[in-house]
């Protein structure tokens, strides 16, 4: 979430740009903020406190883009948020086809129990 922040730092000056639309400042925050929020999201416990910070993340990127405030940009459930639980199903996906033998596998197994 540091990394993602300081990026959004970084992209002020294109997310300020009042030339630039609206379409294309988004394009860009999902391609250089939003991966960096969600990275290794898979991994994640995804708890109550960390899909606020998540959450509260997207909403103060967004907010700059948008002009809009931090808290009118927060939803219960933000895009992001939602982009990490897709990305979780689909890393159990993957895991639930491996071969019984392979580690994670083994391990995921495990942590069930």
């Amino acid at each position: 979430v540091a990394l993602a922040m300081s990026r959004c730092g970084d992209l002020r000056h294109i997310f300020g740009n009042k030339s630039l639309p609206l379409s294309l400042k988004m394009k860009i925050y999902k391609a250089a903020i939003s991966s960096l929020i969600t990275y290794g999201s898979e991994a994640w416990r995804l708890t109550e406190q960390t899909q606020a910070r998540i959450n509260g993340a997207n909403a103060r990127c967004v907010q700059r883009i948008t002009g809009k405030t931090a808290r009118e940009e927060a939803s219960h459930l933000t895009r992001t948020v939602m982009d990490v639980r897709r990305r979780r199903f689909k890393w159990l996906g993957h895991i639930l086809r491996m071969d019984e033998g392979r580690l994670v596998k083994a391990t995921c197994s495990e942590e069930a129990v």
